[in-house]
């Protein structure tokens, strides 16, 4: 998969995570839509300031951006695989609103609506 693939699947599930829009996004740090639309869909890659101008937007680091996400799970000991184990805690620490759009995020992402 290539960067600007890999970075707007990233920027899409940032973006899902935290419930905003592409307007929403372009609005709050300025940025053109038509040229935003074209890091969401793969179409360009922005420059590194951007990046980093978005992982402190969605508060996260760079990498979490622009690299490309193991798939792979290795399990814990309580037999859970650390990625389903990392969900749990993040679940637990939402607010019933988060956990409600995380659920139907995941749903739609899993294709089980």
């Amino acid at each position: 998969m290539d960067h600007k693939t890999v970075f707007a699947e990233n920027l899409r599930m940032y973006m899902a995570l935290s419930g905003k829009s592409r307007k929403e996004v372009c609005e709050a740090l300025g940025y053109s839509y038509f040229t935003f639309s074209d890091w969401v869909t793969g179409k360009k890659m922005p420059r590194m300031d951007k990046v980093e101008q978005l992982a402190s937007y969605f508060g996260i680091l760079k990498s979490d951006l622009i690299e490309q996400k193991e798939k792979t799970a290795t399990k814990n000991d309580s037999g859970m695989s650390e990625a389903k184990q990392k969900l749990f805690e993040l679940a637990e620490n939402c607010s019933e609103e988060e956990a409600s759009r995380l659920l139907q995020m995941m749903e739609l992402f899993l294709g089980k609506r």
